[in-house]
């Protein structure tokens, strides 16, 4: 097997996979070659999990009532559940941007104001990068 630093991605002609529906050396070389640069394997035993960064752990938020407005302390989103909103905004830089969605996640900078206004039970949960 080639240098895994050095592992060209396969011709365009190359076929993904061969006869019986079992992938080509070209392409398994390259895909190995992907999963070394990448981080690898942390398990053994022939159980494989991938390396990452997990982010911080997510922290659910208390709403305070209509409007509720959090100011992100850093980069990370906002997961909006629950029933009731009716608009979601994001203030940046001192410029207002609706959201088209009212539910589910909204990506947030560091300082972005989010401001949601509701009158059911929404859940806000936080989760930072």
């Amino acid at each position: 097997m080639t240098n895994p630093l050095q592992q060209a991605f396969p011709a365009p002609n190359t076929p993904v996979v061969g006869p019986g529906g079992v992938l080509t050396q070209p392409w398994r070389y390259f895909l190995n070659a992907l999963f070394q640069r990448t981080g690898g394997s942390t398990a053994t035993g022939g159980v494989q999990s991938f390396r990452y960064a997990p982010g911080e752990a997510p922290e659910v938020m208390s709403a305070t009532g209509s409007p509720y407005t959090f100011t992100a302390p850093s980069a990370g989103e906002m997961a909006i559940g629950g029933n009731g909103v009716h608009s979601v905004t994001i203030n940046r830089a001192g410029t207002p941007i609706p959201v088209a969605r009212h539910y589910g996640i909204v990506p947030l900078r560091a300082d972005d104001e989010l401001v949601v206004i509701y009158d059911g039970s929404p859940l806000f949960t936080w989760l930072p990068d």
